[in-house]
């Protein structure tokens, strides 16, 4: 729905007569994504998000990430492809007609140009709303020394995002779990679900929970776990583990979920323990649907009318400070 239609002036109004109330969006993106028509737009997102009164953002590039070198070159820092039975990662750069593709090497993070970027768009972000820097990782192609950096800059948390970076979670070495458990900062896992056998089906949110349960990682396990009730369990159960719903229009599609609930966010209220669900907007994949891909800003004030004063206050900051603090 448009901002300055009259719900979102009934919000507004409702909102600024809580005056305490401090909104954060745990999950959104920025930067242009090789497959997403949307761009993750700094200065559309900041404008949008004054207008909704949202206090910080927890900023993470989108996951298929897209460079444009001075020369004109186009990079997608990283893409995959089926090659027999195992996945092949690469980066593709583009660049009058040419098109190159590079090996991943291996202690070498694919997105650090993405990452870098955010960074200085956080450091020297001088708007009203505070943006705390989540840089984007690859399970395969990782190092110490970025792991180290991303802590020296003060990462909040770390992004997986299993379908972009083509990952299989049981095939992820174990090495990896042990360096995360170390450095002891919290990851956000990206969730899907297919009832096929594919990549979508292998980084379902039941899949990812069975590698991170056996140690001792903090882990924001975003929209709503496709309603996988083994992982719902686990969330309202286990203190390592937090929900995000966003975004809920979307999600809404008969197909997303492993449940089609007629109300999607009133599923999740039911499904999820209040201390667990932390409100994201998953900018810009907020839109209207499956095949519109007009902006929706709507989630805000369509959560906030379920909710009461304290109900508000863990959804919109009090769960998501918890998490990231609590380490």
């Amino acid at each position: 729905m448009p901002i300055g239609t009259s719900m979102f002036d009934n919000y507004l109004k409702h909102h600024k007569e809580n005056t305490n109330l401090y909104i954060i969006d745990a999950h959104s993106h920025f930067g242009e994504d090789g497959y997403w028509p949307n761009v993750g737009d700094y200065a559309k997102y900041i404008e949008t998000c004054e207008k909704l009164l949202i206090n910080e953002v927890f900023a993470m590039p989108v996951p298929c990430p897209v460079i444009i070198k001075d020369d004109g070159t186009k990079i997608l820092l990283s893409n995959h492809k089926m090659s027999g039975n195992n996945l092949e990662h690469y980066r593709v750069e583009k660049n009058n007609g040419k098109r190159i593709e590079i090996p991943h090497l291996l202690n070498s993070n694919p997105y650090k140009e993405a990452n870098d970027k955010l960074y200085e768009m956080t450091k020297n972000n001088d708007s009203t709303i505070k943006m705390n820097y989540v840089p984007l990782i690859h399970p395969y192609y990782y190092s110490n020394a970025d792991f180290e950096e991303h802590r020296n800059r003060g990462a909040k948390m770390l992004k997986i995002h299993g379908i972009a970076c083509g990952v299989i979670p049981e095939k992820i070495d174990d090495k990896f779990f042990e360096l995360l458990e170390e450095i002891q900062i919290p990851v956000i896992i990206h969730t899907d679900y297919s009832k096929d056998e594919n990549i979508l089906s292998y980084n379902s949110a039941i899949n990812w929970i069975s590698r991170f349960e056996n140690y001792d990682i903090k882990v924001y396990i975003t929209h709503a776990a496709r309603f996988n009730d083994y992982v719902t369990d686990m969330i309202n159960s286990d203190d390592r583990y937090i929900v995000g719903i966003g975004p809920d229009q979307l999600l809404s599609y008969p197909g997303q979920n492993e449940k089609s609930p007629s109300d999607y966010l009133e599923c999740c209220l039911q499904e999820f323990d209040i201390n667990k669900i932390v409100f994201d907007i998953d900018y810009p994949w907020n839109v209207q649907g499956i095949d519109n891909y007009e902006y929706d800003w709507g989630s805000i004030y369509r959560l906030s009318y379920k909710l009461s004063i304290d109900e508000k206050e863990k959804i919109f900051s009090e769960n998501i400070k918890r998490f990231v603090r609590e380490r």
